[in-house]
């Protein structure tokens, strides 16, 4: 084992130094020569570099062979030793066995025989260990050995470089001649091989495994360059003529003459000329500036066609040449994985010179016209074209990039680079889409000013944004996109007056056309007189002046409102926040959404106030001026019987508005909104005919006759379902009781029957004929007993 790890076992790292060494003091031996004044001078003839070579070489050989010879008497030593221990090991545990049966055991035998049996363990244990061990140096020798014969194999053909005498076939030196005796790949792999030996030998490195090897001399080294230049103008032709060979089976289809030039190319710089050579070669590439795609753009734009129909015109054009450079590219995708090793690789690079060279210049032929006439003009009606042109590009443009992707170009992100293509023609975006959505939106607020609502109207503003909000999501950068969509869909601010937001746009027109309506309706209601009011003979007529005037225009426009809030929320809610959308901006604007519902729904609140307010105003204005003073404070001689049970014509006209009113309610706030606004329009004309009823004076018999008006109220705002007020009308005629009973009757029906406030007994009893002369049983005066 001593003699295994010295001399013996030289590494082939300082065998191959020890011949570096011989030759390089070889050749200065063998270089030198007797000189004219008895000096020794040098002399170039690389010829006595190969004979040195050829001692040291065979010296290297023996030595090698001492050393293999050696380990293969050591090997054999140690496996014949551990034959013997396990021959010796059965031997003794066969003696065991057959003394145990005969003696049988014993507790104190079985422990011996463990004792045995573990030593017999350690001992194999060590012996494998040696033999594995043993092993191991065998086979590092092995790679040395083979180190040392490649090592000789390269030098030979690094020593052939330097000669040139005899040569054929036009090779410039033996070594050529010699290469070029081997197939293309072996010459290749043995060629870069001894380049790369001959760049470490001129710079002295230790990477080949010699120790301590110093730069060469002079002498040595400048011949070192010249064999290493013409290694490299060797690889240089050998490539060259191979890419040659590579082209003349393109040209005819031989695609296993193209793939084993491929394999030896590779070997060059991983094939950089070859694939740069190849993709230059391609018909897909020889067109950089598609001039028939530009002259076929020009002639759309000259057309005249509106501005729809271009865009698709624009966008087939693009779509075909798209479609011509993906089939080109699956063309090029077979031929690929037929020739090249590297197919991967290369469909990368083809795709990327895709992007880089073909689809920009499609791009630009097709969206830059478009683009400067929208710059040059500056109208919203070329930018939106610009838009459109540039969206549908996109799209197109996506199309092509997932049939590039199932190609299998997996090195890269073609999403990325289909974004990057559109950088130089968006780099304003989406500011350009906010001047745009502004300038339409002042420009049909302008168009639509004096108009009355309509959904119509409301659409196109929702078909716009929506139509701009498609193109942010698919246009703006990922980091924007959110907080742009936001801002078209709403300002997020109460006030909502943004002048390109979605929400806040049609928040305004909406506001503004129901603001509209509350005016005409204001200033329909102030141009009635009450004499006009007065002398209408007709009561359906009247109530149609009355309702008409004050309601009916105004719950038209809310109807309209309210229906076009249900189809605007809807629309919105389908088309625009649906699941594409991430899910905080679909909360977002969910949000706004919500606000801009409640706060239309409190403006019509305010609105329907406002029409019963003047409802109310032109009925009080009639109720004045039909209700005559003798209706509730006759004579005897004046009110006959029959006059007894009819209501009052001031009742009859009040009665035929609230029915009006709950028919307009009907036919335009639709089923859910009836009670609630004949439950506030009831409670709104209670406490006006109460005001209205406490204007005048009454005796017992028009007492009579103010009942049989409440009861006929009674029954109206029933026969609405406004049960609330129909209770408030029959509490009133309960109370009006204090106006038809004996004087001396009221305290008992005030404590034992109403049992209501002190202040509603004064409002009835100050209403009495008989207020300052009636006289309580004990002779008090209505002033005295409530003082």
């Amino acid at each position: 084992m001593g003699s295994l790890g010295g001399t013996e076992a030289m590494s082939a790292g300082e065998v191959v130094n020890d011949l570096v060494r011989d030759l390089l003091s070889s050749k200065h031996a063998s270089t030198k020569g007797k000189g004219a004044g008895g000096h020794r001078q040098e002399n170039g003839n690389p010829h006595h570099v190969g004979e040195g070579t050829t001692t040291i070489l065979f010296e290297l050989l023996t030595r090698v062979k001492e050393v293999r010879d050696s380990a293969e008497r050591m090997e054999k030593h140690y496996l014949g030793r551990r034959d013997k221990i396990l021959s010796e090991l059965r031997r003794l545990a066969e003696r065991r066995a057959e003394k145990d049966s005969v003696q049988g055991k014993t507790e104190e035998q079985t422990g011996k025989m463990v004792k045995v049996y573990e030593t017999i363990e350690a001992r194999v244990e060590r012996v494998s260990n040696l033999s594995s061990h043993a092993g191991e140096r065998l086979v590092r020798l092995e790679k040395r050995r083979d180190f040392a014969r490649e090592s000789k194999i390269l030098l030979n053909h690094l020593s052939s470089f330097s000669k040139t005498e005899g040569c054929g076939g036009g090779a410039a030196n033996q070594g050529e001649a010699t290469l070029d005796k081997l197939d293309d790949y072996e010459a290749a792999s043995t060629a870069i091989k001894l380049r790369t030996l001959g760049e470490k030998l001129l710079v002295g490195t230790s990477d080949l495994g010699m120790s301590n090897l110093a730069s060469p001399k002079p002498v040595v080294r400048n011949e070192l360059a010249t064999i290493v230049e013409r290694i490299q103008v060797y690889c240089d032709k050998l490539e060259s003529r191979l890419i040659v060979t590579f082209d003349k089976n393109l040209r005819h289809k031989n695609f296993p003459g193209m793939r084993e030039c491929s394999r030896s190319l590779l070997l060059f710089q991983g094939g950089g000329r070859l694939v740069s050579h190849y993709l230059a070669s391609l018909p897909i590439f020889l067109e950089t500036n598609p001039k028939v795609l530009g002259d076929e753009v020009a002639a759309i734009l000259e057309g005249g066609a509106n501005g729809n129909k271009t865009v698709k015109q624009l966008t087939d054009v693009l779509g075909r040449w798209y479609k011509h450079s993906l089939e080109s590219v699956k063309k090029e995708r077979v031929v690929i994985n037929e020739v090249f090793p590297n197919a991967e690789e290369l469909t990368n690079k083809l795709v990327q010179r895709l992007f880089e060279q073909n689809l920009q210049a499609y791009l630009t032929a097709v969206l830059a016209p478009s683009q400067e006439s929208a710059a040059a003009s500056g109208t919203s009606d070329d930018i939106q074209s610009f838009l459109r042109i540039v969206a549908a590009a996109y799209e197109k443009t996506r199309q092509l990039a997932t049939g590039l992707q199932s190609i299998g170009c997996t090195g890269i992100d073609v999403d990325a680079k289909s974004s990057e293509l559109f950088g130089e023609h968006l780099d304003e975006y989406p500011e350009i889409e906010f001047r745009l959505l502004e300038a339409i939106y002042s420009f049909k607020k302008k168009e639509n000013l004096g108009k009355e609502l309509s959904y119509d109207i409301i659409g196109q503003y929702f078909d716009l944004s929506k139509e701009a909000i498609a193109r942010c999501m698919l246009l703006c950068l990922d980091q924007d996109k959110s907080d742009s969509m936001q801002r078209m869909f709403s300002s997020n601010s109460s006030r909502y007056a943004s002048s390109f937001s979605l929400v806040d746009q049609v928040y305004q027109y909406m506001i503004a056309g129901l603001q509209t309506a509350m005016d005409a309706t204001d200033k329909a209601c102030s141009s009635l007189s009450a004499s006009a009011l007065a002398n209408e003979p007709d009561l359906e007529a009247l109530n149609k002046k009355l309702i008409g005037t004050s309601l009916e225009n105004l719950f038209t426009a809310i109807h309209t409102l309210t229906t076009c809030i249900q189809r605007f929320e809807a629309c919105v809610r389908e088309e625009i926040l649906d699941d594409k959308l991430p899910e905080s901006l679909r909360e977002n604007c969910g949000e706004s959404l919500y606000s801009f519902v409640g706060l239309l729904e409190n403006s019509v609140a305010q609105a329907l106030s406002f029409g019963i307010s003047n409802c109310l105003q032109i009925l009080a204005k009639v109720l004045k001026s039909r209700q005559k003073r003798t209706e509730f404070c006759p004579q005897d001689d004046i009110l006959g019987m029959g006059a007894m049970g009819k209501v009052t014509p001031a009742c009859t006209v009040a009665v035929g508005c609230i029915r009006a009113v709950h028919a307009l309610c009907v036919s335009k706030l639709g089923e859910a909104n009836i009670i609630p606004f004949m439950a506030e329009f009831g409670e709104s004309i209670f406490q006006t005919l109460k005001q209205h009823f406490g204007s005048f004076t009454y005796n017992p018999q028009g007492a009579l006759r103010l009942k049989r008006d409440l009861a006929e109220y009674t029954d109206v705002f029933k026969a609405v379902a406004a049960a609330g007020v129909s209770k408030s009308f029959e509490q009133l005629s309960e109370q009006a009781n204090l106006l038809v009973v004996m004087p001396e009757s009221i305290p008992d029906l005030v404590e034992e029957d109403l049992k209501i406030s002190k202040s509603v007994v004064l409002f009835w009893i100050k209403l009495r004929a008989d207020y300052k002369t009636a006289k309580l049983q004990d002779g008090q005066s209505f002033d005295a007993f409530f003082s």
